[in-house]
């Protein structure tokens, strides 16, 4: 098995949680996590990731973490990966 994370497993992750309501746009409504403007619910992000950690290998979970806090382009990617690499500390 390869544990090296590939891009479509990112953005399927990236799909998982905006298909949860993760990231909204200004009126509320569900966005995309590069969007103008989008603002992250924590909650449900904290929420979403405890499904996410049962639907996913721990290896894909922290290297997708790393990948977006290394992110340059995106600075929503950064914050999320930086709150996600705090609460999973330990815990993957």
């Amino acid at each position: 098995m390869n544990n090296e994370i590939e891009y479509e497993q990112i953005m399927e992750l990236e799909d998982f949680l905006q298909e949860r309501n993760v990231f909204l746009g200004k009126t509320g409504e569900s966005a995309h996590m590069d969007s103008y403007g989008t603002v992250v619910d924590f909650n449900r992000l904290m929420e979403v990731w405890e499904t996410a950690k049962t639907s996913y290998p721990a290896w894909v979970l922290e290297q997708v973490i790393a990948y977006w806090k290394n992110q340059q382009n995106s600075v929503c990617a950064r914050i999320i990966g930086g709150f996600l690499s705090a609460i999973t500390k330990g815990a993957t």
